[in-house]
């Protein structure tokens, strides 16, 4: 999954011309005419078993990581257990106590606001994390999930 805009790897060796934003799915890179710094981002989600199923929140720093976590079930709990593990809804955030706030804030709404907030932005529930790009840019469809073939 990459998040639009592109990464755009920083030239080597970095000068005051290269100059700008460079962002990532878990940083941004900025490079000013004399400094440069890194701004890790965080990350609230909700993930699900299927459209309007099951639904789990969480925050991390490591969104692609994390969702990897889930679809592989590497920890016992609530998302194993369900099968959530498809990305539908996030939101960046600068600091992680912001997105733990969210995170909170999310678990105490009821089930229609979350199914609402989610169809706004998703409103064909695809899985996020499989996405080649995130939104969907102008001329590129979304990759639709995959579908059995009818029985004949």
């Amino acid at each position: 999954m990459v998040l639009y805009p592109y990464l755009i790897p920083p030239p080597t060796p970095l000068t005051p011309a290269d100059a700008g934003v460079y962002l990532d799915v878990d940083f941004i890179l900025v490079i000013t005419g004399t400094n440069t710094y890194v701004r890790f981002m965080f990350y609230t989600y909700i993930c699900t078993n299927k459209p309007r199923g099951t639904l789990y929140t969480g925050h991390t720093d490591d969104l692609s990581a994390r969702m990897e976590q889930h679809k592989q079930k590497i920890f016992d709990g609530f998302t194993a257990k369900y099968g959530c593990d498809k990305l539908v809804w996030f939101k960046e955030f600068s600091s992680r106590d912001a997105a733990f706030k969210k995170e909170r804030q999310i678990k105490k709404w009821k089930r229609a606001y979350k199914l609402n907030t989610i169809e706004l932005e998703n409103p064909f529930w695809l899985d996020i994390h499989e996405q080649p790009v995130w939104p969907p840019l102008q001329g590129h469809l979304p990759v639709l999930p995959h579908s059995p073939k009818p029985r004949q």
